[in-house]
């Protein structure tokens, strides 16, 4: 969802704006909902979590990475159709 709602920002910014500011307030977004769901190592260990190793998780982050570009681009392909604008 967050992602989601980045897409749609940036897609509404000014082409000038400053890239430094929009990390920095990801950045910081990123941190405080990982603290806010308590989601530190040890307590996930604690819980019974496993750790999964490198490969597992770089093919389901490559996964998520490539179905969230699918469904930005189709969005994008479309984005006339879905806001009523007639062809030219």
């Amino acid at each position: 969802l967050y992602t989601f709602l980045m897409a749609v920002v940036l897609y509404f910014l000014p082409e000038d704006f400053v890239d430094t500011i929009l990390s920095a307030v990801n950045l910081t977004v990123v941190m405080l909902i990982m603290q806010k769901q308590g989601m530190k190592k040890e307590e996930l260990l604690a819980a019974g979590h496993e750790i999964q190793g490198w490969g597992k998780t770089l093919v389901v982050g490559l996964a998520g990475l490539l179905l969230f570009i699918a469904i930005f681009v189709g969005v994008m392909m479309s984005i006339d159709q879905i806001m009523g604008v007639p062809p030219s």
